[in-house]
This record gives C-alpha cells, structure tokens and sequence, in this order.
C-alpha cells in the first residue's frame, strides 16, 4: 500500500496546498498562542533571554517617564500620587502635607484642616513671633518643595499639593486667636470658600504667578481676605 506521505513528498503542488488546508483548520485555534509567543518573542532584548532584565528604555514598574514613582494617571488637575511617591522626596512629603494630600477627596480642605489641628497643638509652645517665622519659613521652603513637587506630578497646581493651605490658615489662626470654636470654624468656612472660589484679586494672583510662588501665593491672599471678613465683622458687629 502506498504511504500518502510518500505522494505528497512526491507531488510539491499537492503539499503545499494540504499545508493551507491544516493552517485553515488549525490556524483559529492555536493562532492566540502563536501570536503571544511572537509579541513575547518580539519585546525580549537582543541577548537578554532568559535573563529576566527589561529591555532598554523600558518604563519600570511603578514609575513614569519622567522617572517619578508611585503616580498613577490621573485626570484635570495632574497625576494622582501615592504613598510610595511621597516617601521617595521629601519635598513631596511637605508638599502632600504629610500624606493628608493623599485624600481622595478634597485634599485641599483635608489640608486645612491638618492647618487647624496643628495649630491647636503647637501654639502652646509657640510665641507670636515663633509662628510669624514658622510661617515665613513654610512659605519660603514651601515656593521650592511644591513647585518641585508639581513638577513631578505633571500639573500647574495639583489638588494633591496642600502645604499653601496649611501654611495659610496658620496666618488666619494666628490672627483670630484667641476664638471660640464656633468663630475658628466660621474662620475655616470662609478660608475654603475663598480658596476654592477664587474671586477677585485671588483669581488674578492665581492666574499672573505660576510654578512654586504662583501655588503658595494666592492661599495667603485668601488668608488676607479671610482676615480681611473678620475685621468687618468685628467692627460692625463687635
């Protein structure tokens, strides 16, 4: 009996197209795999097989392009960072507000209340003169640390970045202290209003100054404003 392998040996015409035929039936069903292997086959570095190491100019886990990690993408306002972010500068610790920036919701407000309770904690130890260079200081390191910071987050002014706040109502705390806790809140409710509102001259300092000084600045015009409210208020109505 003849072996229908030796006709087809024989025959190069007929081999060929019971090639096609088998690539037609079995080409759906192990074509997913094949096409793996050749992407996986395709991404390896030359020399690098079986090594594990990534291929050159690869993204590393866990990082961006600009080399930052711990970002996650995000939306209007810049990435969204991480804890593992914040650990890697201390910049980014200052400038997240010692992880109360990491808030998924309004970090800014989340930030301004870390102002309010620090405040409480600290003034016992601190005189007026003491907070007045606290605050100087905070403002002055705070122009470098969220600029860079923001920088790295890939935004003008990332609603992540909240030491302008926390810097800021310490100066509306420092003023209307001695309060009540119904005036310091009411101080707080106007403060995020201003802030999150931006009228006029706010708007104007937020959009003439940008980079570091341009995110710390018109938090402390919103201080202003806030103080500015209180002193009405006391005069009209003592």
């Amino acid at each position: 009996m003849t072996d229908p392998k030796d006709i087809l040996d024989a025959d190069p015409e007929r081999k060929a197209e019971r090639s096609a035929q088998l690539r037609t039936r079995f080409g759906g069903r192990f074509g997913y795999f094949r096409n793996r292997a050749s992407r996986a086959d395709a991404g390896a570095a030359p020399g690098a097989a079986g090594s594990g190491a990534a291929p050159p100019g690869a993204a590393q886990p866990g990082a961006t392009a600009n080399g930052a990690p711990g970002i996650r993408p995000g939306k209007a306002r810049g990435n969204r960072p991480t804890a593992e972010f914040m650990r890697s500068h201390p910049a980014h610790l200052l400038s997240l507000g010692f992880g109360t920036g990491l808030s998924r919701l309004v970090p800014g407000t989340v930030g301004t209340v870390f102002g309010w309770v620090s405040f409480i904690v600290l003034n016992p130890y601190l005189t007026v003169a003491g907070w007045i260079a606290l605050i100087v200081a905070g403002f002055v390191v705070g122009i470098w640390a969220t600029g860079f910071t923001a920088s790295r987050l890939g935004a003008a002014d990332p609603g992540a970045v909240n030491w302008d706040e926390i810097v800021a109502f310490w100066l509306v705390m420092l003023f209307v202290t001695p309060a009540s806790f119904s005036q310091q809140l009411a101080a707080f409710v106007v403060f995020r209003l201003f802030d999150m509102i931006k009228p006029p001259p706010i708007r104007w300092f937020d959009q003439r100054f940008k980079g570091g000084f341009g995110i710390m600045i018109d938090d402390i015009v919103a201080a202003f404003m806030t103080l500015l409210v209180f002193a009405l208020a006391h005069s009209y109505y003592g």
